[in-house]
């Protein structure tokens, strides 16, 4: 399936974002008292849009209109391989829950205090509130990151430098814009999406797959803070188990994955997808 981006594309995405803008100023601001929270999430949407409106425009120039649907690939999504690379999500996620517990649980003298009985909760104003986070969390922010982190940065490290360099640099970056969940879980995720986007040469997946992250993890943040009022606070014993057991797991799962990766970052010596994309369409064209 060929892509064309045109002119068009980027006037409906300019579009989208103009309303966004008339609807915070005009319907929510007057409504709400929180401006600032408001104004952030705002804020963060307009510059994941520039971000994929800047990349979008650099990969389809109008002296090459086929460059942008090197860097996508195709829009298929009767990939065999989703059950698989489904349940390497799964296992990132969980690794990374194990991380954040076991870290944690090295640097926080009382982890109870800080998880249980002060637990930031303010994040979760209002359903709008909710639904523009929600919104950047599984649409705007893995399709900004992944077309920046996947799409250009390894493409181009990995022409130049070769893919292993394209992978772990744009994996690098990727964990230290996301130093909250300490690194080393978005390193991984990082190499994990890259691979998939080598694999398939098919932005989309990746793209899929870091969203249903982070409505993973979204829900895990929201949802245990509106059941822990009927069902009852934790015990402290209980939380600091499950913080010992996850400090173990952490210690037994971090070499296995980090062998994982080196296994299958060592022996990379495809082509970037872009390259890959490019000459495929450039046969089918011939």
């Amino acid at each position: 399936m060929d892509f064309k981006i045109k002119g068009i594309t980027r006037k409906i995405i300019i579009t989208i974002a103009t309303l966004i803008i008339l609807v915070f100023f005009f319907i929510i601001l007057p409504n709400n008292g929180d401006y600032g929270e408001y104004l952030s999430l705002y804020i963060q949407i307009i510059i994941y849009l520039l971000i994929s409106v800047v990349i979008c425009s650099q990969f389809s120039r109008e002296d090459n209109h086929h460059r942008l649907s090197y860097l996508v690939g195709n829009f298929d999504l009767k990939d065999g391989s989703w059950l698989k690379w489904g349940g390497y999500s799964i296992c990132l996620i969980i690794f990374g829950y194990v991380t954040v517990i076991s870290i944690s649980n090295i640097i926080i003298s009382d982890v109870y205090e800080f998880f249980i009985l002060t637990p930031d909760t303010e994040q979760f104003h209002t359903t709008v509130y909710n639904l523009l986070a929600i919104s950047i969390s599984v649409l705007f922010a893995p399709i900004a990151e992944e077309l920046y982190f996947r799409g250009y940065l390894m493409n181009k490290l990995g022409a130049s430098k070769g893919l292993i360099i394209g992978v772990i640099f744009n994996s690098f970056i990727f964990s230290i814009l996301h130093l909250d969940s300490f690194f080393i879980p978005q390193f991984l995720s990082g190499i994990f999406y890259s691979l998939v986007y080598i694999k398939t040469k098919k932005i989309i997946i990746p793209i899929v797959l870091h969203s249903f992250h982070n409505l993973i993890n979204f829900i895990v943040l929201f949802f245990p803070y509106t059941l822990v009022q009927p069902v009852g606070m934790p015990s402290r014993k209980g939380i600091e188990a499950v913080f010992d057991i996850g400090t173990i797991l952490f210690l037994i799962i971090l070499p296995v994955a980090a062998y994982f990766a080196y296994t299958k970052v060592k022996n990379l010596n495809d082509k970037t997808p872009y390259q890959w994309n490019k000459e495929r369409q450039q046969e089918v064209v011939n």
